[in-house]
């Protein structure tokens, strides 16, 4: 039972605040894990551009694209026979941190889930591999292939238990290792082998990222304490962490399989009303505005969401861990989306070709939406560590049920800024329903704090959007006053919290920048 008579409906500001000294501390657990957590993203992301870069050299066009299917495809399978076992396993874990007979039984369901989950895999893509082959590739040549993506669908669900072992312990030295060695591993292998197999070498780099994800977390795992060895705990244990495991499973699966129908229908009338080639503009700002947003999350969530698991039975705390990682992420996002809109025309000219510099205002846009993403995503973690997993489902459908809509509407009258504007819209409806949702059933409480910082950067957002429609030389002097505000009011903010961990030499650069 969680703390307090009123569980349900705390003041976050009517509570005793933590000591001082405390209250740094936090914050600068969270800034030394997102530092860690942000450098192993972008070096898994640097290393995965030069793996694509050198396949690309040795396939060609045509070997990209079998590649992409396959890729596409074992993406698929992890999603839907995974069913979000690392995200789940990481609450369940989490929650079970205190008590070894608990985390105990909590590591046999989820091994025995991984495994029935794993068998199912392999079975789906065994028995269906000619639909699949059809489905995918229209070639019946390529039906023995199908199976081995099965495996590498299994291997990536075992991967995905051991990640969940690793991050619910806080290793986040060991998780960021796990990934940056598991690239490095994939790259050799799968470049090794289309060199010396040639198009047949396709498969082996497809699943040998799985394969090296599972290997090389296997050597880190075996550092962390072997709890779940010892007799089987009892199947009234087991039975209750497997309903947890497969509600949650579900649900976040479903989740994501709306929102992918959501964004296919949206690709799909984009097409249809505007053409291929504003649809590749569409394609083009959006995938720099998902990169961006990816690796601000990828960087806080192996650390945010074990915590806020670990706190699930007490308000107060629950409540201080995610206003807190919201405030770090507004610090951390709100220059680097300023500057992202600031230079959102020449962001697309260097990543693709001059041509694309037209979607620079569709690219502003997005990001407005994608500021509104840093409280929103905080939220939905908040929901699945209380175990409010339709309420979860509910806040994803909405974005998906007003998005489809609002571009319907918008995109005939507006173009391709319609899309934009729709995109700002649908979070603008999700985050207000999250936030009663999670006020509601979970206890949360958002700090004013917060709220203001998000706003603010909402405003700052809209103004260079709307500013760039009128002048580009107004465009560059607003962006580059707020890129700079935010980027003093930042590193401000990051003294005031606990930038002390970082070294000398930059702590003494920060000081010189706020000066």
């Amino acid at each position: 039972m969680r703390s307090g008579s009123n569980s349900r409906k705390p003041s976050f500001d009517a509570l005793d605040p933590w000591p001082v000294n405390e209250h740094k501390r936090s914050h600068r657990d969270i800034l030394k894990a997102t530092a860690i957590l942000g450098g192993g993203t972008a070096g898994g992301l640097i290393i995965g551009v030069v793996r694509m870069k050198l396949l690309a050299a040795l396939l060609g066009a045509a070997g990209i694209g079998l590649l992409g299917v396959f890729s596409t495809l074992l993406t698929l399978g992890v999603s839907v026979a995974g069913m979000a076992i690392e995200t789940t396993g990481v609450r369940q874990l989490s929650v079970a941190a205190a008590d070894d007979e608990k985390q105990r039984a909590a590591r046999w369901a989820l091994w025995s889930f991984a495994a029935g989950l794993m068998v199912v895999a392999l079975a789906a893509f065994w028995f269906l591999r000619k639909p699949l082959a059809a489905l995918a590739i229209g070639d019946p040549a390529y039906v023995g292939w199908i199976p081995w993506i099965g495996v590498g669908v299994a291997v990536s669900i075992l991967a995905a238990v051991q990640l969940a072992i690793v991050q619910s312990d806080r290793r986040l030295g060991d998780f960021t290792r796990i990934k940056l060695v598991s690239a490095i591993v994939s790259l050799i292998v799968g470049v090794g082998a289309v060199y010396m197999l040639g198009t047949p070498g396709v498969l082996v780099a497809v699943v040998a990222v799985p394969i090296s994800n599972s290997l090389v977390a296997l050597g880190y795992r075996a550092n962390l304490p072997r709890i779940d060895r010892g007799p089987r705990p009892r199947f009234s244990a087991l039975s209750v962490q497997w309903r947890l495991l497969a509600t949650l499973g579900i649900v976040v699966t479903v989740s994501a399989v709306i929102g992918s129908i959501g964004q296919l229908f949206g690709r799909a009338m984009i097409v249809k009303e505007l053409g291929l080639e504003q649809a590749g503009l569409f394609q083009a700002a959006f995938a720099i505005s998902s990169l961006n947003v990816a690796l601000l999350l990828a960087a806080m969530i192996p650390d945010f969401y074990p915590r806020l698991s670990a706190a699930v039975d007490d308000d107060r705390q629950f409540n201080r861990i995610l206003n807190e990682q919201v405030h770090v992420g507004l610090i951390v996002a709100a220059p680097a989306l300023t500057l992202l809109a600031l230079i959102a025309p020449l962001a697309l000219q260097l990543l693709y070709t001059s041509e694309f510099r037209d979607a620079g205002l569709l690219l502003r846009l997005l990001i407005i939406g994608d500021s509104m993403r840093v409280l929103g995503w905080a939220l939905g973690f908040a929901l699945l560590a209380r175990k409010l997993s339709w309420s979860y489902l509910v806040v994803e459908a909405t974005f998906t049920l007003a998005l489809v809509p609002l571009i319907w509407l918008l995109m005939p009258v507006t173009g391709l800024r319609g899309v934009g504007l729709a995109y700002i819209l649908a979070y603008s409806v999700t985050l207000p329903a999250s936030l009663f949702l999670t006020a509601r059933n979970a206890g949360i409480r958002v700090e004013r704090r917060n709220a203001i910082m998000l706003a603010g950067l909402v405003a700052i957002l809209a103004s260079i959007a709307a500013m760039s429609l009128f002048s580009d030389v107004a465009t560059i002097v607003l962006g580059m006053f707020c890129v700079a505000g935010l980027a003093i009011l930042s590193v401000r903010e990051l003294k005031r919290v606990g930038a002390d961990f970082m070294p000398e030499k930059v702590q003494r650069l920060l000081v010189k920048l706020r000066r």
